[in-house]
């Protein structure tokens, strides 16, 4: 996302606020923010500047033998911590990518902030990406 693009954030009075949509320009987040069904009790419709998912940090050692990096996105519905990272983290092939993926949990992501991506929920990401090194140390 660059500093051109917007994104809708849900504000509530007494919980986190959540990005609802993204990728929109400032007339269209304008817009959504003056209709009268993007405010409610207890929330409320704002925009911001939309810099994208925040990329998250790795030991040095397993990013290097990574290569790619996991960006942090909203959290389950149960409230657990989900990161995305490229399908080309897994094969060079999409196909063979998504099989090595679905066999680790990852599914594919399907937000519009990242194309070609899968996600997984994890509470410890240096072991998450471990089992992307080694999964695809076993297929080469």
């Amino acid at each position: 996302m660059t500093d051109n693009t917007y994104k809708i954030v849900r504000f509530y009075f007494n919980d986190s606020p959540r990005t609802i949509k993204r990728g929109l320009t400032l007339e269209q987040a304008q817009e959504h923010c003056q209709r009268d069904d993007t405010r409610g009790e207890g929330w409320f419709d704002g925009y911001d500047h939309d810099t994208g998912p925040a990329k998250c940090h790795l030991d040095h050692k397993t990013q290097e033998a990574l290569g790619f990096d996991f960006y942090r996105v909203n959290n389950s519905r149960a409230g657990g911590p989900r990161y995305v990272i490229h399908y080309l983290a897994f094969a060079d092939s999409y196909d063979e990518a998504k099989r090595l993926a679905n066999r680790l949990g990852f599914r594919i992501y399907r937000g519009r902030d990242f194309g070609g991506g899968f996600v997984c929920q994890s509470f410890n990401l240096e072991n998450t990406a471990e089992s992307i090194i080694n999964a695809r140390e076993a297929v080469a």
